[in-house]
């Protein structure tokens, strides 16, 4: 068997402690959607939410105990837990439903990258274990951000909102 560079092992070990501390502010961002959007796509979005976060639980429950099982420490705090390279979202005006759908929808695809990389640099040093649950995580996360999108309204060229272009008279 190949001996990993110490440095390639510590980069896979910093990159999936950030992304258990990005998987944090993400459902955190999910659940204050969930809460305070407002408008005709509050239940649509309250729904939707609601079942992210819940996969989203086990989810990070899942990226905490592979953590522990590679003898790496979770984060000490709530604010190291909280340090993340995602932009927090605006919900100041929680009317303005497209915006904060796209908002979301974008920190779940950051989030669903954050995950690739951490499944490109694990396969490279061998880490197959992490490499599985990188792949998986990313793969939840991109369906989430389709999921979040196909809610929103579009415009199309030379036309009206295409959720209302029917009640047009």
């Amino acid at each position: 068997m190949n001996k990993v560079n110490p440095k390639d092992a510590q980069l896979v070990s910093d990159h999936l402690v950030q992304c258990l501390r990005d998987s944090v502010l993400v459902f955190n961002q999910t659940q204050l959607v969930h809460w305070g959007l407002l408008g005709s796509k509050f239940y649509q979005i309250h729904l939707l939410t609601g079942d992210i976060q819940t996969e989203m639980v086990e989810g990070i429950d899942n990226i905490a105990e592979h953590i522990r099982s590679v003898n790496l420490l979770t984060p000490i705090s709530v604010t190291d837990l909280l340090s993340s390279r995602i932009q927090d979202i605006d919900l100041t005006d929680p009317f303005d439903q497209d915006k904060i759908i796209l908002d979301l929808s974008t920190a779940h695809d950051l989030l669903a990258g954050f995950f690739e990389e951490l499944a490109k640099y694990s396969g490279m040093i061998g880490d197959d274990l992490t490499q599985d649950l990188a792949v998986e995580r990313g793969r939840v996360h991109k369906k989430n951000q389709w999921h979040l999108r196909a809610t929103m309204t579009y415009m199309t060229p030379n036309k009206e909102r295409t959720d209302v272009e029917e009640g047009k008279s």
